[in-house]
């Protein structure tokens, strides 16, 4: 793709034969660091152990062909090139599973959980009593709410260290000789290449206030009765939340990325009368 953009490279349009190159790499890693594994073990996270196999592999293969032609005053060369790279996941490697802090001591997380987070201030007197507040989560063990106890979402392991992409390029050089002062050419070149990104899943992250009454259907009775003695409230008051939400059902967010090019030159060149010239468009 950098041939399809860029001009100042020496190719090798007298080319004869045939060459075939054919490739393919990958990474391989022992999931075994017990100083990044015990931070993890710290905050609760998942992660990988042992062997990750081959992973992150990449494909390649390039043929090119060249050749004479008419007594040897014209040539030809022709390429075709394809190359594949899998995707690997910050996840597949121990080491980076979890976002350190910036002293490396602690992993990092989001409050934006997958069992939602709620930032609770009361209604009191129609204005939302900011000096009072309730922040946790949802019980999953239970019917009530749980005080934040560091429960956080690991959003490291699902963003790349390696993309997915494929790339596939094709081109021409012709060129042939009329005369000493009329020598005829084309260049032809084509790239298309196609790439997919993902970060970790979007969520609400507490951008909106909602208020809520107490008699609200979604609030179980264990949930009203605990707000209502934190705040000394009553069942014909008010609340206002902001929520916390990961978007794990919905994934990742993602981006593909396709680009295509081509460039085609079409030229003469020669020698006249002392003169070397060479016109193109």
């Amino acid at each position: 793709d950098a041939v399809a953009g860029v001009v100042n490279f020496v190719m090798d349009d007298q080319f004869e034969g045939i060459s075939l190159n054919v490739g393919t790499s990958g990474y391989q890693h022992n999931n075994d660091n017990k100083y990044i594994q015990g931070l993890m073990d710290d905050k609760g996270f998942e992660y990988d152990t042992g062997s990750t196999g081959i992973d992150g592999k990449s494909y390649s293969l390039d043929l090119t062909v060249g050749g004479a032609f008419d007594g040897s005053k014209g040539h030809a060369v022709g390429y075709v090139t394809y190359n594949r790279q899998t995707e690997l996941l910050q996840g597949s490697r121990d080491y980076s599973s979890c976002a350190l802090n910036g002293a490396g001591q602690v992993c990092g997380g989001s409050g934006t959980t997958p069992n939602p987070f709620f930032d609770i201030y009361p209604v009191v007197d129609g204005e939302v009593d900011y000096k009072q507040n309730f922040y946790g989560y949802l019980n999953p063990n239970g019917p009530g709410f749980r005080e934040d106890d560091g429960y956080r979402y690991n959003y490291a392991p699902v963003n790349h260290f390696l993309r997915p992409n494929e790339r596939f390029t094709l081109g021409t050089f012709i060129d042939y000789e009329i005369n000493e002062t009329f020598r005829p050419y084309l260049e032809f070149s084509f790239m298309h290449n196609r790439t997919a990104g993902q970060i970790a899943e979007s969520g609400t992250f507490y951008n909106e206030e909602i208020l809520f009454d107490y008699n609200n259907p979604l609030l179980s009775d264990a949930q009203k009765q605990q707000l209502q003695g934190l705040f000394n409230q009553d069942g014909t008051d008010q609340f206002v939340a902001y929520i916390g939400k990961r978007n794990v059902e919905g994934g990742p967010r993602a981006s593909v990325m396709t680009n295509s090019s081509f460039r085609v030159v079409l030229g003469m060149e020669g020698e006249l009368q002392g003169w070397d010239y060479d016109v193109n468009y």
